[in-house]
């Protein structure tokens, strides 16, 4: 008993802490493809549509019928006519020759499409974890960098509060000091509720009800060589709204085909047997009748079926436009967010090459005047919002040029390496 009890604790203890891990990107990627109900409806599509897509490339059932044949209604007899039988009868319908695979292959191409939306479902929640994940990071930093400057404000607040009472320092540097630490703690507070805000999002987005924790403050950033040929290369070849639009191009090409071959005749052909029965009477034996009878439709009599042709071929522009202005309008979308990637990038070589090493030595600086007397409290209170303030744009900058990484990783339709 003591053995089982001990197991329980020790399953228990591994199910409540399978979140106390820390969760990265590619973890949490893998729960929300995984638990994601849009994706697995369309992953039941595929299945729906492949059994459809054998099925249409099969003949139909064949049809088998029993009757009586010929029975005279003054006697009901099976023995008075010569030509009263039992009929039993197969019937099978058979298409002009290749238009089943035509058939086939227009649903193949269902199929396909089909394939292509479950791989634009899945490239697009992983944008929106990958956007929520970074949001979150960015925060932490945020709020690692706000507890960090609340610390060192209370100690200037302190030294301020000494120099105060020595004679040396004025009120309103410790009053200066109490407000910006009340100010810190309202950042403090706001970033902590904009976290929350974005772990719920993110625990919708991977359907779970448990409490996440992602308390990861490394944010690096994405140095992979960007460029443009290459990027849209890679969306002609691999994004799904594009595969999607080229497929029903070639769709097209297949279903005007199948119109087409639906002015040729189908046939149906039929095979009966007639039991007859021996005449008691005169002893004279009845063998049975065979009937083979192969019919033929005129789709091509009165011209109807030829329509489906006309309006294959009008169909025809439409899926090349839409192709067309799918394409364009992915290769701007590469364009522009390619763009805004690069001014991110210089942006980010400005604070870490320019702003903030600028703005930390201005920090050293103004602590060690103050120190020695040569400058007040507030030029070190202003030296320290200054760098606090571009710690965190840094931070916010970074995050952003990863939710750029993410939108781009879409439009060319997987990851860039």
């Amino acid at each position: 008993m003591f053995k089982i009890k001990n197991l329980v604790a020790l399953l228990l203890l591994l199910s409540s802490g399978f979140y106390a891990e820390e969760l990265d990107l590619q973890k949490l990627t893998g729960l929300a493809l995984d638990n994601n109900l849009e994706i697995r409806s369309l992953k039941e599509m595929v299945k729906t549509l492949e059994i459809a897509s054998r099925k249409e490339s099969t003949l139909e059932e064949p049809k088998f019928g029993i009757g009586i044949v010929n029975l005279p209604v003054s006697s009901f007899s099976f023995v008075e006519e010569d030509m009263t039988m039992v009929e039993f009868k197969f019937m099978q319908m058979l298409p002009f020759p290749g238009k089943l695979g035509l058939m086939g292959l227009s649903a193949d191409f269902n199929v396909k499409i089909a394939v292509q939306e479950l791989g634009a479902k899945k490239n697009e929640i992983k944008e929106k974890v990958a956007k929520k994940y970074y949001d979150i990071l960015y925060l932490n930093k945020a709020l690692e960098i706000s507890e960090r400057t609340k610390q060192l404000l209370k100690s200037a607040m302190a030294v301020a509060d000494e120099k105060y009472k020595a004679g040396t320092a004025m009120q309103t540097d410790v009053l200066k000091a109490q407000v910006e630490v009340s100010k810190m703690g309202l950042d403090i507070n706001m970033f902590k509720q904009e976290k929350q805000t974005s772990l719920a999002v993110l625990s919708a987005l991977l359907f779970e009800k448990k409490a996440l924790t992602l308390e990861s403050t490394l944010l690096e950033r994405n140095r992979v060589e960007l460029s443009v040929e290459i990027l849209i290369l890679k969306a002609l070849q691999n994004n799904p709204e594009l595969r999607m639009a080229s497929l029903q191009i070639e769709k097209n090409k297949i279903e005007r085909n199948l119109a087409a071959s639906r002015l040729t005749p189908d046939f149906n052909l039929s095979l009966s047997y007639g039991l007859r029965q021996d005449n008691p009477a005169t002893g004279m034996k009845r063998a049975g009748l065979v009937s083979l009878m192969l019919d033929m439709s005129l789709p091509f009599l009165w011209g109807g079926a030829g329509f489906g042709v006309q309006e294959n071929e009008a169909e025809k522009e439409v899926k090349k436009s839409i192709y067309e202005n799918t394409e364009n309008n992915i290769i701007s979308m590469i364009k522009e967010t390619l763009s805004m990637i690069f001014k991110s990038r210089s942006n980010l070589e400005l604070y870490e090459t320019g702003i903030l090493p600028q703005a930390k030595q201005n920090m050293d600086v103004s602590l060690e005047g103050y120190r020695s007397g040569k400058l007040d409290f507030l030029a070190l209170l202003d030296s320290q919002m200054t760098l606090y303030k571009y710690e965190v744009e840094y931070y916010k900058e970074l995050a952003e040029h990863q939710r750029r990484i993410s939108e781009m990783e879409t439009l060319i339709g997987g990851e860039y390496k």
